[in-house]
């Protein structure tokens, strides 16, 4: 709890003023911002390019603020699971077993959609000769 506590809090201190402009936006905006993120593309609109590559970096800080949660809560499913194997206790071994697996399948598909970020990212910046690093 503390650890969730104190990520949350850091999580919240990201990018005020991107968060704000990102929630003013039409939602069908913010929708065809982040398809063309999640397919690697670039940006058009040279006002939404800056507010892409500002959430690809929000997507970062996010995910670096909620590091400390994901590794205990990944220790704590493989502390079922050893539990589970030391005591042959089925029930620990399945959870454990299921924690393991369904961690695995979301980190690859996050590492997926952070790679297409920054190759829309990178894009985005060749389109609009975008050079100067944006606040992260």
């Amino acid at each position: 709890a503390l650890l969730t506590r104190r990520s949350i809090r850091k999580m919240r201190a990201g990018d005020q003023e991107w968060r704000q402009r990102w929630r003013e936006l039409d939602p069908a905006r913010r929708t065809s911002i982040r398809e063309r993120m999640k397919q690697g593309q670039p940006v058009p609109d040279r006002e939404d390019a800056e507010l892409a590559v500002r959430a690809a970096a929000q997507v970062n800080f996010v995910r670096k603020a909620m590091a400390p949660v994901t590794l205990a809560s990944m220790l704590l499913v493989l502390a079922f699971f050893v539990a589970g194997v030391a005591s042959g206790s089925t029930i620990l071994i399945v959870l454990g077993a299921l924690g393991l697996g369904s961690s695995t399948v979301l980190d690859v598909l996050s590492r997926r959609q952070r790679r297409q970020y920054e190759k829309s990212t990178a894009a985005t910046r060749r389109v609009h000769n975008m050079d100067h690093p944006l606040p992260s």
